[in-house]
């Protein structure tokens, strides 16, 4: 009797220490996730200050929404995955979700280059590895002038970016409003809102 006595006590310090560990664990993993949502409101507010050049920005741009996400793991790779995952496509994963193909459709009103839905899901899905190797910030100094915040390129990396910043938009993460630029540095259209709209006169 004493030794199953001790044996269950034990088996309760064992159960004590588990649910310690991961009252631990769910609370760094708040305390990260609040340093993110911060981390991306400044980065926000640092974009306000650098606005007054026009810069193209897609990856901080990229990085700092997901900041403010900050669900899906600690790393900026894990918020994108589970961002795409739950708020871009479908559950298949082949396919825009229907607020974000509404978004795109919008856009191809308004852009006459706009890629193709599939074209897009595959480039959101890659995003990480797209804008590691492509442009990061980069000083317009060819055909816009105008101060502002940018995002865009080449198909179908700017319709993507641009589904992804109004996405962002939409679930109050971003609240500034972007330009969306084509391949030739041009304007197509303004994302501001959660919407894709004319660019003022």
């Amino acid at each position: 009797d004493l030794a199953r006595k001790d044996a269950a006590l034990d088996l309760a310090k064992k159960d004590a220490a588990l649910v310690l560990a991961k009252q631990a664990a769910a609370h760094r993993s708040q305390l990260l996730r609040a340093k993110n949502a911060e981390l991306g409101k400044q980065q926000q507010e640092a974009l306000r200050q650098i606005a007054g050049q026009a810069v193209v920005v897609n990856r901080c741009l990229f990085e700092l929404c997901l900041n403010c996400y900050g669900k899906g793991g600690a790393t900026t790779s894990d918020q994108h995955k589970h961002f795409v995952q739950h708020k871009l496509v479908t559950k298949s994963g082949r396919q825009l979700s229907a607020r974000a193909l509404h978004t795109l459709q919008l856009l191809q009103r308004l852009k006459p280059t706009t890629a193709q839905a599939k074209q897009v899901v595959r480039e959101l899905e890659a995003f990480m590895h797209i804008l590691s190797r492509g442009m990061h910030v980069v000083n317009v100094d060819r055909a816009v002038q105008v101060p502002g915040v940018y995002v865009g390129g080449p198909e179908p990396l700017c319709s993507a970016m641009a589904v992804f910043v109004v996405e962002m938009q939409k679930d109050k993460l971003l609240d500034l409003p972007v330009v969306l630029l084509n391949e030739a540095y041009e304007p197509e259209c303004l994302l501001v809102g959660g919407n894709a709209t004319v660019l003022p006169a």
